[in-house]
Order: C-alpha cells, then sequence, then structure tokens
C-alpha cells in the first residue's frame, strides 16, 4: 500500500490497530504536531502494557512520517541498523519506577538518551512518563558532536549527580551476592570485584554478579536519584549544546 496519508483524528483513535494490521513500516501525517500526538500515544501504549517497556518512535521532523517503532525492555531501547534521517526527533516511555503521594514516577531523560542525540541527525529526544508528562533534549543550533572522550567524561559527572554514594548503595547492598552485601558505596563495589578476581574466582562468574548487581541498582533508581538527574541536566544541558525541558510534576 505504499506511504499512508491519514489525518490525525483517525489515527489517533484508530491508528493504533491499523498501523498494527498493516505492519506498515512509515506512517505520514498533514503535521508534525500530528504525528508527534501519535509518537506519544504509542509510546505511553508499551507503558501501559502487561509488560511495561520502552518503546522508541522514530519520527522524521522534515517529512511527519514515523519512520519505525523500536520496542525494548524496562531500562532501555536500542535503534541499532535503522536508517536515521537528516531531520529527526526520537520520541519513547520511560517506564514507572516507584509510586510516592499516589504519582507515578519514572526518570528523566537519561545520559543514554543524551548520547543518541550526539548523533548527527536525532534533533531532540522525548520521554513521556506513564501520566503523559515529558522530559526532552533539543540541540541548540550550534550544538558540536562530543568525543568518546568528552562522552566518558560528562557520563561521570551524570552519575555522580544520580547516585548518591551514601545513600543507593547502602540502602540496597543486602540485595547483592553474599559476598558484596557488606559494600557501602560504588567505590567499595568495584574494590570487591577487584578482590574477587585477584582471590581467582572465575570472571564467568565474576561478569554474572556485575550484571546481577547492575539490574538491582537499575531496579532500586527512584525519586531522589531522579530529581538528582534532573539537577544534571539544570546544571550542564547548556554546556553540553542542549535545551532541556521537562513537566514531570515531582521534580520540583
Amino acid at each position: 500500500m505504499g506511504i499512508q496519508k491519514i489525518t490525525s483524528n483517525i489515527l489517533i483513535n484508530k491508528g493504533l490497530k491499523l498501523a498494527k494490521r498493516l505492519e506498515l513500516k512509515e506512517i505520514g501525517f498533514s503535521s508534525l504536531k500530528s504525528a508527534r500526538q501519535y509518537a506519544k500515544s504509542r509510546a505511553i501504549e508499551a507503558l501501559k502494557c502487561v509488560d511495561p517497556h520502552e518503546r522508541l518512535v522514530i519520527l522524521d521532523k522534515t517529512s511527519h512520517k514515523i519512520i519505525k517503532e523500536v520496542e525494548g525492555n524496562k531500562h532501555s531501547v536500542n535503534p541499532a541498523g535503522v536508517l536515521i534521517p537528516q531531520n529527526t526527533s526520537y520520541v519513547h516511555g520511560h517506564p514507572t519506577i516507584a509510586i510516592a503521594n499516589g504519582k507515578t514516577i519514572a526518570t528523566p531523560i537519561s545520559f543514554q538518551d543524551f548520547k543518541a542525540i550526539n548523533e548527527k541527525n536525532v534533533k531532540d529526544i522525548i520521554a513521556f512518563n506513564e501520566s503523559g508528562e515529558f522530559s526532552a533534549l533539543m540541540k541548540k543550533a550550534d550544538f558540536k558532536q562530543l568525543s568518546e572522550e568528552q562522552i566518558n567524561y560528562y557520563q561521570n559527572i551524570h552519575n555522580v549527580y544520580a547516585f548518591y554514594e551514601k545513600n543507593l548503595i547502602k540502602r540496597i547492598s543486602k540485595k547483592f551476592p553474599k559476598k558484596l552485601q557488606n559494600c557501602q558505596s560504588f567505590q567499595e563495589l568495584k574494590n570487591n570485584f577487584l578482590e574477587l578476581r585477584k582471590k581467582g574466582l572465575n570472571l564467568e562468574k565474576i561478569l554474572k554478579m556485575l550484571e546481577n548487581c547492575n539490574d538491582i541498582i537499575k531496579n532500586s533508581i527512584g525519586k531522589h536519584e531522579s530529581k538528582g538527574i534532573h539537577k544534571f541536566w539544570k546544571d550542564y544541558a547548556d554546556e553540553l549544546g542542549v535545551i532541556y525541558k521537562t513537566n514531570y510534576t515531582y521534580l520540583s
């Protein structure tokens, strides 16, 4: 059938089923606003299913076409292998990580998201939470692509903002494998892994333990860590050449 030109009203009401039924690779819209409405609805739909996950909707801002929808997991989504047009917007969802005062909490836009728009053709990236609130990064006109060294530098700063050394690891260490349950900080966690390696513990077992710890850390991020990420963007967005915007109500 080729590219479908469908009005926004039809797409918002019927587009989800239509896209699945026809298995369209691209869907065209009469305006960027209509395309964004569709992308938002698809991203949020994935957050409200039985297995909440990130769904990335890749939008060509010039042609108003949805280029591709990519399914991820509860922590991330990877558009590897997708041909990205020159003026692209990424729209996706961030699953709920906690509930406080009756409000669902999701993380703001992540540094991993920034790494996505550090690529040449991606102009902005938007993350929606289950309630439809957004967190976004947009490239400034004078944005300059960061080198791998610069990326590592700012990611380390981001991690300091996001993870409270005296809070997070201490709070969740009892969930770690038995050999690591006395850790009080990321540094202690790292030192323990190095010590286990020196004592001859099989590398495969160490990597499995590390993967397990990473999953525990990711699943333990809450409101405090989300506020840390929010503060990082407020402090560093301008330096990184991007504009940061959000209306997440629990970050104030």
